[in-house]
């Protein structure tokens, strides 16, 4: 990267010119055997990077399909209508249709988690009604994301700025993957680094928003541009149901469609915070509480992850240069299955 930066050309717009390409020599190592040893190195590396996202996109996806099953397609409630008609156990089969148990497999559980999942299926009721937005369980109701969250909580200011913050911008904000961070003097960050960011928070990019800037806040003294509208969980087991509907790609439809602006198309802040959710009427901590349990692991596997794909880049990206060089030699290696 840094002879290619060396070769730029143009002084508006450096760049490297195609034709360059043919004056580009790099060092490396003059066996090939040697070399194919640094490449399988390299590709070790970036195979378990690619296996832990895959790890990460999969625990998403299960945590939005119970979102789905619970507060969508209201799986639970139909259950128990199915199970009524047919003269059999409401409770029961609500209870399967949350589990994704069978009454056989039912029975081999134990006491504790039976009472648990009990627990859960009591709180979905056995009836659903019309409504403008089609049939809901009874006493639930339309409200929005006001509710649950409030709406850029904290902002750094000179008087209460630290020295230094690791800043989150849009662009390197991509659908869930905070990609990159900067690090910055207070003084010398951009302007718009200023939201103050908390592990929990929800946020999603108010400027062209269908470019998918967003995610969940999993990492402690982050700090984010004023480009995010930040939703701060009012208590933190809303965390994550906050980051599914907020997130949820027909959200983002929703709020791409209300951009206006021209070359940069923006929603408000509040047009973030009034996102649409249904919720119960009565007993919303109940459902949220359960919802809470059954995905926080998910996530904090995810951010666990996540972090190690950082730790495992950066070894491998330190790693190369220095096998390449020879600084490293790993030809001892050979033979030796590493």
């Amino acid at each position: 990267q840094q002879k290619i930066s060396n070769m730029d050309v143009g002084s508006l717009i450096p760049h490297f010119k195609k034709g360059d390409f043919g004056n580009l020599y790099l060092d490396i190592p003059e066996d090939l055997e040697y070399q194919k040893m640094v490449g399988e190195i390299y590709f070790n590396f970036s195979m378990k990077i690619e296996q832990n996202n895959k790890i990460n996109q999969t625990l998403e996806s299960i945590a939005q399909a119970i979102f789905k099953s619970w507060f969508i397609d209201f799986d639970p409630v139909r259950a128990k209508i199915a199970a009524k008609q047919k003269g059999k156990d409401p409770e029961r089969a609500a209870m399967c249709a949350i589990s994704g148990k069978s009454e056989v497999e039912l029975q081999q559980m134990t006491e504790d988690d039976l009472a648990e999942l009990r627990a859960t299926a009591a709180l979905f009721p056995d009836e659903l009604v019309e409504s403008k937005l089609g049939e809901v369980p009874k006493g639930w109701f339309k409200t929005d994301l006001s509710i649950l969250a409030d709406l850029n909580v904290q902002s750094w200011t000179k008087k209460n700025c630290p020295e230094k913050v690791t800043y989150v911008d849009l662009s390197n904000t991509k659908w869930g993957v905070i990609q990159q961070t900067e690090e910055f003097i207070f003084e010398k960050a951009p302007s718009r680094a200023r939201r103050v960011l908390k592990i929990g928070d929800t946020i999603v990019g108010t400027v062209r928003p269908a470019n998918g800037s967003y995610a969940f806040i999993q990492r402690e003294n982050l700090t984010g541009s004023t480009g995010f509208a930040v939703l701060s969980p009012k208590h933190k087991n809303y965390a994550e149901f906050i980051y599914i509907v907020a997130t949820d790609k027909e959200n983002i439809k929703r709020l791409a469609h209300l951009a206006d602006g021209g070359a940069y198309p923006a929603v408000s802040y509040d047009t973030v915070l009034n996102t649409p959710c249904i919720l119960p009427i009565e007993n919303k901590d109940g459902v949220l509480n359960l919802f809470h349990k059954n995905v926080k692991e998910f996530y904090f596997l995810s951010a666990s992850k996540f972090e190690e794909n950082n730790i495992l880049a950066s070894i491998r990206d330190t790693l190369l240069p220095k096998l390449l060089s020879g600084e490293l030699d790993v030809s001892g290696l050979q033979g030796e299955g590493a």
